[in-house]
């Protein structure tokens, strides 16, 4: 997955008017909690070859962090 289309897909995950940037902080999303967290989850073992694993996800601060997982997994 390139960063365009994972910000398209965070865009829509996380309910944003305009697109986040992989440098924005999780915790300054309203919708990062633990529906958003399963969410996120479920969308990346869809595009993964492997599944992401849940602990990686929980360590996450960034969206970078999130692209990260799912770019290597891909």
């Amino acid at each position: 997955m390139d960063e365009k289309t994972f910000l398209e897909k965070m865009m829509g995950l996380l309910d944003l008017d305009e697109a986040p940037s992989l440098d924005d902080e999780l915790g300054n999303f309203e919708e990062w909690d633990s529906l958003g967290f399963v969410s996120f989850l479920s969308m990346a073992n869809k595009v993964s070859a492997t599944r992401v694993p849940p602990d990686k996800v929980r360590a996450a601060k960034k969206l970078g962090d999130l692209f990260a997982l799912v770019k290597k997994e891909s």
